[in-house]
C-alpha cells in the first residue's frame, strides 16, 4: 500500500512541473542583433595605379569590405643611374618612383661614355737596346685596355774616356766555403750602368789571386741579368787565405777593424763600357788596389736570409730564415730544414753561423732538388753555446739553458711566422755543439720533428739513459762523423749511441762514418777530422754502416764508399742523406739499409790514412830569366833568409826554430795558373822526432810550415812522403802543391811554425799534366787499409778487451804461440829468441810468417797481439796512438791487412821497455791453411810475445 502511494505522489509532482514550465515560456520576449566589427585588414594592397581592398569581421561571422584608393606615383627628384657608362659605352639615368614595389621611372636621360683613363707616363715592357726596338705601354685604369708604342733603337755614341774609370764606391765581398768564409770579391759602383753582356772574367786580372768571374750585380753583390750600377770581380779563394774571421776564446767573430788587401784591374786591351746616359763611355784603364775594411762588406750568400731575433723571458736567440716566393705561392705547404751551429759560431750575428759552416749550401740546388717544391731553411744562433748549463760552463749531464727557448723559437717560426711550413716535415740537425742540441731536442721534443741529422754530435753517450734510447730508436735519425775527429771522439759519442740504438731495434736510424775529411771546394785539401759537416752540407753522405752492427769492430769508416757499405733504399732507389730526409714524415718511417753489392769485398770496411799521393808524369820546367829553378845552388834564386841556414845541409834552408824563414824570388816570362810547386825535404830531428816521414800525415806537414806564393798560402796536397828507416835522417822526399805564377817577379816564402830541425833541399816549379796516383793498399772486411796509408782512428787510446776468449778448434795445437812450435813459421831477421816469442823486430823489413790450420771458417775472429818491450823510433806505449801502432807494423791475414782497432795500450814511463800489452783486430779465418804475416815498417826494437786467434 505504501509502495502504491509513493508512486502516485511522484507522478503528481512530474505533471505539476510540466504545467509550470509551460506557463513560464509563454512569458519570454525577443530583441534585434547588432554587429560588432573588428579592425580592417588588407586583402590587396593598393599600388600606384590600382585600388586595393580591405575587410573586417563581426564576432557572429559577418564580413564587410571596402576599396583602398590607388596611391599614385611619387617620383624622386634625384637621378638614379640605370646603366653605368664605361670607357666606350654610354650609360643612362632617370627619376624612379619612391613607392615600395613600384619600378616605374620617368625622364630617362643618356649619360655620355667616359673615355679611357690612361696614366701620363708610359710603362716599359721591353727596353730598347742599341740593336733592337723596345716596347712601351699604357693601361687604362678603368677597363685595363692597353695601348702600345715601339721604342726606337737606342743610338748612343761610344765615347772613349779621357781618363781612367772613376768609382762611386767599392766594397769587399765575403763568400762561404767548406772551410769557412773568405774575402773573394770586390764589388764596384759606377756613375752609370754596365750591361751583363759587356763584362766577363777574361777582362780582368788580379795580383790577389786568379779572377774566376766578373758580372753585373745588385747592391748586395748578387748576380743579375739586367744593367746595373754595380759590378763585381770575383777572385779565387783557398783555405786559410783572406779569412775575415778572428777565432778568439773559442768563438768566431768579424776581425775588429780588419782590412784585407784586394786588387783588380782591367787587362791591357780590354774595354769596360759604362752607359752614362747620353753616351756609352769606353774605359780602357782601371786599377783598384786597397786594404779593404772588413766592416765595409757585402755577403751575397746570406743576403737572401731574413734575419731576426726571438726572446723568451730573459733569453734572446738570433735566427735567419730562407725561402723563395715560389714556395709561398705554390699549392701546398713546404718542409723545413733546421740547422744548429757549433760552439765557434755563437753570438748575435747570424752571418757568423751561416758562414762558419757554409750553411748556405742548404739553399743550393744540390740540397733543394731533393724536395719537390723546395724546402725552407732556418738557422738558429745562441749567444754563447748550446751546451751552456746556465753558468756559462759546459753541461756535464746533458742539460742546456737554451733547450726550451730554442723549441719555442722553432714553434714560433713554424706556427706563427711562416704558416706555409708543413708541420709533418720538419727536419733538425747541426754540428758538434749543434749536434749535441739536435740529440737533446730529440730526447726532449722528438715527436715534433720528422727526422734528425746530427753531425759530429757532442752529446756524451753516458748521459743517455736506456729509457731515452728506447724513445730515440723510434725516430728517424741519420748520424755523420769522421773517425779521425779528435775534438769529439766518435767512440764516446756517435759510435756508442748508434750501437745502442741498433741493438735496441731501431728501424730507421743510420750512420755515415768517414775516415777523414777531404774537400771539394778545394779538391785534395784535407781538414781536421771534426769538419765532417762538409760531407753533410755537400750531400756527400751516400752510404751508411751495417744496420745490424753489434760492436764497434763492425763499424768501419770509409771515404771511398761515402760513409759505409750499405745503401739506404726508398722505392728501390739508393738515397743520399737529403734524399732520405725528403721522404720522412712525422710518425712515419721510410727507408731500409741494403748491402751495396757493387762494392768489392776487399774494399768493404778498412781505413784510409790519407797518405800523400805519388806524383808522376811529365815535369816541364817553366822558362825563367834567372836559371833553372832547382836551387841546390841557392844562386838560382834571389833569396833572403831569417835564421834558416842554407849551408847547414839544406840547399833551400835548414829550419831550426819557429820563425825561421826563407824568401825566394825568381822571374817568369809568362803567367801560369795551377803550376806545380815541388818541395824536396830531407833530414829532421828535435821537435820533428815523433815522425818518420812515412807516417807523417799531410796535416802534420802543413802544420809544420807556412808556404806562400805571391802572398797566397800554398797547401801541399799532392806528392809522396815515404821515408827510409833511419830515425835521424830522411832521404830527400818530394811533396807538391799548386800555385799561380805571374809574369815577372814571383816570391815564395817558407816559414817554420815550430821548433825543430829540418832541411829543405830544393824548390822547383813545373807545368804540364801530372798524374796523381793514390797510394794503394789492400782493404779488408776485418778493418784493413782501403786506400793506402795507416788507418786514421782519431788517436784514440785502445779500449781494454773484455769477454770470453774461446779459441778456435785447430788441428795443430792451441793457437797460443808462446812457443813458436804451435805455428809453422818463417822469419826474416825477426829473432824469436831475443825476448820475443813471436819475434824481435829490429829494423824495417823484419817479418814473421805464421801458418796455422783451422777446421772451420770464422768471420770477424779476434786476432790478439801480445806486444812487449820497445826502443829506438817507437814511442813510449803510453803515448802511442792507434794509428802510430798500425803504422809501425803491417799485419796481414790471408793476404788482407788487419788493423788493430781495440785492446789496451797503457804504458809505463820507461821508454825502453814495455810490459806485455794486448791489442786486437778482426779478421776472417778460412777452412784449412791460414797465414799471418807481421812486418815492421820502421827501425826500432820491439818484441811480440804472442799472437792468438779467438772466436
Amino acid at each position: 500500500m505504501k509502495k502504491i502511494f509513493s508512486t502516485f505522489v511522484l507522478v503528481f509532482l512530474f505533471l505539476f512541473a510540466l504545467v509550470a514550465c509551460a506557463n513560464r515560456e509563454t512569458e519570454v520576449t525577443t530583441t534585434e542583433h547588432v554587429h560588432s566589427f573588428g579592425q580592417w585588414s588588407q586583402l590587396t594592397p593598393a599600388s600606384c595605379t590600382e585600388d586595393g581592398l580591405e575587410e573586417r569581421t563581426c564576432a557572429c561571422g559577418e564580413r564587410e569590405t571596402q576599396t583602398i584608393s590607388a596611391l599614385n606615383h611619387n617620383y624622386s627628384t634625384d637621378w638614379t643611374v640605370d646603366v653605368q657608362p664605361d670607357c666606350t659605352n654610354p650609360g643612362s639615368k632617370s627619376h624612379h618612383c619612391l613607392n615600395d614595389g613600384c619600378d616605374s621611372k620617368i625622364d630617362e636621360t643618356p649619360i655620355p661614355e667616359l673615355g679611357h683613363a690612361y696614366p701620363d707616363e708610359w710603362s716599359i715592357v721591353n727596353p730598347a737596346t742599341e740593336t733592337q726596338e723596345g716596347l712601351k705601354e699604357k693601361v687604362c685604369t678603368r677597363c685595363g685596355n692597353r695601348i702600345t708604342e715601339t721604342i726606337p733603337v737606342i743610338v748612343k755614341e761610344e765615347v772613349d774616356a779621357e781618363g781612367a774609370l772613376e768609382l762611386v764606391s767599392a766594397k769587399i765581398g765575403i763568400g762561404g766555403y767548406e772551410w769557412g768564409p773568405a774575402a773573394d770579391m770586390i764589388m764596384f759602383e759606377v756613375d752609370g750602368t754596365v750591361k751583363p753582356a759587356d763584362i766577363n772574367a777574361d777582362m780582368f786580372s788580379s795580383s790577389t789571386a786568379s779572377v774566376v768571374d766578373a758580372f753585373v750585380c745588385d747592391e748586395n753583390g748578387i748576380k743579375v741579368n739586367t744593367p746595373s750600377q754595380y759590378f763585381a770581380v770575383k777572385i779565387a779563394a783557398r783555405a786559410n787565405q783572406r779569412n775575415p774571421f778572428t777565432y778568439a776564446n773559442s768563438v768566431n767573430n768579424w776581425t775588429v777593424n780588419g782590412r784585407i788587401a784586394m786588387q783588380a784591374s782591367l787587362k791591357s786591351g780590354s774595354i769596360l763600357k759604362v752607359d752614362e746616359g747620353e753616351n756609352i763611355v769606353k774605359y780602357a784603364s782601371f786599377t783598384y788596389s786597397e786594404q779593404m775594411p772588413i766592416a765595409n762588406r757585402v755577403v751575397p750568400s746570406t743576403a737572401t736570409f731574413d734575419k731576426r731575433t726571438f726572446t723568451d723571458e730573459n733569453i734572446t736567440l738570433t735566427y735567419g730564415s730562407w725561402g723563395t716566393q715560389a714556395m709561398k705561392e705554390d699549392e701546398g705547404q713546404n718542409p723545413l730544414i733546421i740547422w744548429l751551429h757549433g760552439a765557434g759560431e755563437g753570438g748575435t750575428d747570424i752571418d757568423i753561423a751561416l758562414l762558419g759552416n757554409d750553411v748556405t749550401n742548404l739553399t743550393e740546388e744540390t740540397v733543394q732538388a731533393h724536395f719537390a717544391n723546395g724546402a725552407y731553411v732556418l738557422a738558429c744562433q745562441t749567444p754563447t753555446m748550446w751546451m751552456n748549463n746556465g753558468t756559462g760552463a759546459y753541461t756535464q749531464d746533458g742539460y742546456s739553458m737554451f733547450t726550451e727557448t730554442l723549441f719555442k723559437l722553432i714553434k714560433h717560426y713554424c706556427e706563427e711566422e711562416n704558416t706555409d711550413v708543413d708541420l709533418d716535415r720538419i727536419y733538425i740537425g747541426g754540428c758538434s755543439n749543434g749536434g749535441y742540441m739536435t740529440v737533446n731536442m730529440m730526447i726532449q721534443h722528438g715527436t715534433y720533428f720528422a727526422a734528425a741529422y746530427p753531425v759530429c754530435e757532442a752529446y756524451t753517450d753516458s748521459w743517455i739513459t736506456n729509457d731515452q734510447i728506447n724513445v730515440l730508436k723510434e725516430y728517424n735519425i741519420w748520424f755523420t762523423h769522421s773517425a779521425d775527429d779528435t775534438t769529439v771522439r766518435p767512440a764516446n759519442y756517435t759510435v756508442a749511441t748508434y750501437l745502442r740504438l741498433v741493438q735496441a731495434g731501431a728501424q730507421n736510424v743510420y750512420f755515415s762514418y768517414f775516415e777523414s775529411v777531404k774537400g771539394t771546394d778545394q779538391p785534395g785539401n784535407s781538414y781536421m777530422g771534426h769538419y765532417s759537416w762538409i760531407y753533410v752540407l755537400q750531400d756527400k753522405c751516400e752510404r751508411v754502416q751495417n744496420p745490424a752492427a753489434a760492436t764497434s769492430s763492425d763499424i768501419k769508416a770509409s771515404n771511398a764508399n761515402g760513409g759505409g757499405t750499405y745503401n739506404v733504399m726508398i722505392d728501390d732507389e739508393a738515397q743520399t742523406i737529403f734524399g732520405w730526409m725528403a721522404a720522412q714524415k712525422k710518425g712515419e718511417k721510410h727507408g731500409s739499409a741494403v748491402l751495396d753489392e757493387t762494392i768489392p769485398a776487399e774494399s768493404q770496411g778498412g781505413g784510409n790514412g790519407g797518405s800523400i799521393s805519388t806524383l808522376t808524369g811529365e815535369k816541364t820546367r817553366l822558362e825563367v830569366e834567372e836559371g833553372e829553378l832547382d836551387p841546390q845552388a841557392a844562386e838560382n834564386y834571389v833569396r833572403t833568409e831569417t835564421n834558416a841556414n842554407a849551408s847547414n845541409g839544406g840547399g833551400v834552408g835548414y829550419f831550426q826554430q819557429a820563425g825561421d824563414s826563407v824568401t825566394l824570388t825568381f822571374n817568369v816570362t809568362a803567367a801560369k795558373q795551377n803550376a806545380y810547386i815541388r818541395f824536396g825535404v830531407a833530414s829532421a830531428s828535435l821537435n820533428y822526432q815523433t815522425y818518420a816521414i812515412n807516417d807523417m800525415s799531410l796535416d802534420a806537414f802543413k802544420a809544420a810550415y807556412t808556404i806562400t806564393l805571391n802572398g797566397d798560402v800554398l797547401t801541399p796536397d799532392e806528392g809522396s812522403l815515404t821515408g827510409n828507416n833511419s830515425f835521424n835522417f830522411w832521404n830527400v822526399q818530394e811533396i807538391g802543391a799548386r800555385g799561380n805564377l805571374q809574369a815577372g817577379p814571383n816570391t815564395i816564402v817558407i816559414t817554420a811554425n815550430g821548433a825543430g830541425g829540418c832541411n829543405w833541399d830544393y824548390v822547383d816549379v813545373y807545368y804540364g799534366e801530372v798524374t796523381v796516383t793514390p797510394a794503394q793498399g789492400g782493404g779488408s772486411q776485418g778493418g784493413g787499409s782501403q786506400g793506402g796509408g795507416q788507418q786514421q782512428t782519431g788517436g784514440d787510446t785502445l779500449e781494454p778487451l773484455t769477454g770470453a776468449k774461446q779459441r778456435l778448434e785447430v788441428e795443430e795445437g792451441e793457437l797460443d804461440p808462446q812457443a813458436a812450435s804451435n805455428y809453422v813459421r818463417t822469419e826474416t831477421n825477426a829473432n824469436a829468441s831475443n825476448g820475443g816469442g813471436v819475434g824481435y823486430f829490429q829494423q824495417a823489413g823484419d817479418s814473421v810468417t805464421l801458418t796455422f790450420t783451422a777446421t772451420a771458417a770464422k768471420d770477424n775472429a779476434d786476432i790478439r797481439f801480445g806486444v812487449a818491450s820497445a826502443s829506438g823510433s817507437y814511442p813510449n806505449i803510453s803515448a802511442m796512438t792507434v794509428e802510430q801502432f798500425n803504422s809501425c807494423y803491417t799485419v796481414t791475414l790471408n793476404g788482407r791487412t788487419i788493423t788493430a782497432t781495440e785492446g789496451s795500450l797503457p804504458g809505463n814511463s820507461n821508454a825502453n821497455y814495455w810490459n806485455v800489452h794486448e791489442l786486437a783486430a778482426k779478421g776472417n779465418v778460412q777452412v784449412g791453411t791460414n797465414t799471418i804475416v807481421i812486418t815492421a815498417n820502421g827501425g826500432g826494437g820491439c818484441n811480440w810475445d804472442y799472437v792468438d786467434v779467438f772466436e
